[in-house]
């Protein structure tokens, strides 16, 4: 009976490396099909103390301004997730790197323990920063009336989507079918959140216009006050999420089915030039 059980939950809540082999972790980490090694270490290493630097930025301007509040809102659940995942990535790249420079060494095949919980963090970050900037201009601030945004709102709800999407493309680290389980986990996860939440009345550090202020909901447009109002979007939230990770899925499979494609074509061309025929790669 468990076994039964637990092939599918696999199937979806993957920590694998598939199609890489375990050896390779290295090359996962810490090299890119578009960028030179220095140079994408370089990139990792930007994009950890970026993210870290926003981090906080926006723990010093927003919990001294919704206090114990600050740790309700998904935007911020995310924002860590997503520092975290980003400051690893880079040591890991790191670790990949020196590894990659001392092949020789007997323990260069062995994997970091950490690699799994990076892999879930990573596919966590990755199609809910999307998820996040979706709901947040279709129903927090919608785009079509959108109001003043300061930087370090604009950061979490669209900025750090930008950089991570540029992370997805450039890195080699794998996204597939097999891992969207753990997105739509997170997401469920903050959904039960929000009906705690509703249920022990914890509310928020600030009055709402409609309810006594520990009734007050996380967002005013999901409000379980209405559940014929929340339940319709929470199916198209936890729907949207669903597809947003099979469109990731896809993307990554373009970008591993283009470095393939590239990397076959360097290779015929060196054959090529081997053999003296410079003019099939252009001289």
């Amino acid at each position: 009976m468990l076994s039964t059980w637990f092939l599918p939950a696999q199937m979806v809540f993957s920590t694998s490396l598939q199609p890489w082999a375990t050896e390779e972790w290295p090359e996962i980490f810490a090299t890119s099909a578009v960028l030179q090694p220095r140079v994408f270490l370089a990139f990792r290493g930007c994009l950890a103390i970026t993210f870290l630097g926003h981090q906080l930025a926006h723990l010093g301007f927003y919990v001294n301004l919704y206090e114990w509040a600050y740790g309700i809102y998904l935007t911020n659940w995310t924002l860590l997730l997503q520092t975290v995942s980003e400051c690893l990535l880079f040591a890991l790249a790191l670790q990949g790197s020196r590894r990659l420079s001392s092949q020789n060494s007997p323990s260069s095949n062995s994997m970091p323990k950490v690699i799994p919980f990076a892999v879930v963090l990573w596919s966590i970050v990755q199609p809910m920063s999307m998820v996040v900037t979706l709901l947040y201009f279709a129903l927090q601030n919608p785009i079509w009336n959108l109001r003043p945004m300061r930087y370090l709102a604009i950061f979490p709800h669209l900025v750090n989507w930008i950089l991570l999407l540029l992370s997805l493309l450039l890195s080699r680290v794998p996204f597939n079918l097999s891992h969207v389980g753990w997105p739509m986990l997170f997401a469920a996860t903050y959904v039960a959140w929000s009906v705690v939440h509703f249920f022990l009345k914890i509310g928020k550090n600030e009055p709402c216009e409609v309810y006594p202020i520990n009734d007050c909901p996380i967002y005013n447009t999901f409000d379980w006050h209405h559940p014929q109002k929340s339940v319709p979007i929470l199916f198209a939230a936890l729907t949207g999420t669903l597809l947003v990770s099979a469109l990731y899925s896809k993307l990554v499979h373009c970008r591993d089915s283009c470095a393939k494609s590239r990397a076959q074509t360097r290779a015929l061309c060196a054959a090529s030039r081997e053999n003296g025929d410079v003019e099939l790669c252009g001289g």
